[in-house]
């Protein structure tokens, strides 16, 4: 329990320091989808931060902690598993970071600032699922339910099936930049969720040409809320030149990782 208890106090530690940052970015935004986005991982921080203290306090209050039919037991296959995951997601925002500081103002500085906070968000939903993964924490019910609710209430796991759940909503693609060696294009695709579960969904943005071939393709990993909307954004570059002249339509595809 000492062991559990040192790692889950220098997880609280990273939990704060990523808080105090996202704090301070969103302070940085009056309004708009990145306000939105860092906002979303910022509540995410803190839920993260809750969990590692109940758990902390458990231990050093001597409480027994039991595995009930809502709770988790931990997972290290799952959690090693997302701690990989979590290094290829960090080395996407540090690239995503890199890039966007390459851009001052203009609209290719607002898409490269939008896929850093989609970075960033995606990071934190992988970060809090490998914390119920490695340390069996659960989500607080409410107190007063009564043990008749409890049976009968759905768990995150069964609550609603990717497909069931997730549609395609607005996509649209822009160019960026055209010359002799490519085309960069920038592009947005906003996916749906109707149950009260959040998603964890590769998407992939797809150019094709007149004959339904497909040319050229990109995909991001985003965070798609409960009820709500994921935004996923990027750009890619088509080259060559005659490849770019051949788009005739775009589409989007999904898959949900989680």
């Amino acid at each position: 329990e000492r062991q559990i208890r040192a790692q889950l106090r220098r997880g609280l530690g990273d939990v704060e320091r990523e808080s105090s940052e996202a704090s301070e970015e969103d302070a940085r935004y009056s309004g708009g989808l990145i306000k939105a986005l860092v906002g979303v991982r910022l509540q995410i921080l803190k839920t993260n931060r809750a969990l590692i203290q109940q758990r902390i306090h458990a231990i050093e209050s001597g409480a027994k902690i039991e595995i009930v039919a809502l709770g988790t037991k931990p997972d290290p296959e799952r959690a090693a598993q997302l701690e990989e995951e979590i290094r290829r997601q960090r080395t996407k925002v540090a690239d995503a970071r890199a890039k966007a500081d390459q851009y001052v103002g203009g609209l290719v500085d607002a898409l490269a600032e939008t896929t850093v906070a989609t970075a960033e968000q995606t990071l934190a939903m992988l970060e809090q699922q490998y914390l119920v993964a490695k340390y069996g924490l659960a989500f607080p019910s409410p107190a007063s339910a009564s043990a008749d609710e409890v049976a009968k209430a759905p768990t995150q796991r069964d609550e609603g099936q990717p497909k069931k759940c997730l549609s395609i909503g607005d996509f649209d693609s822009s160019v960026l930049d055209a010359n002799d060696v490519f085309t960069e294009l920038a592009w947005k695709a906003d996916i749906k969720n109707s149950c009260n579960r959040d998603f964890l969904v590769e998407v992939r943005f797809v150019v094709y040409d007149k004959d339904e071939f497909e040319l050229d393709s990109d995909s991001v990993t985003i965070a798609v809320p409960p009820s709500g909307v994921g935004k996923a954004r990027g750009k890619m570059l088509v080259s060559p030149p005659e490849k770019a002249r051949r788009m005739a339509r775009q589409g989007v595809q999904i898959e949900a990782l989680r």
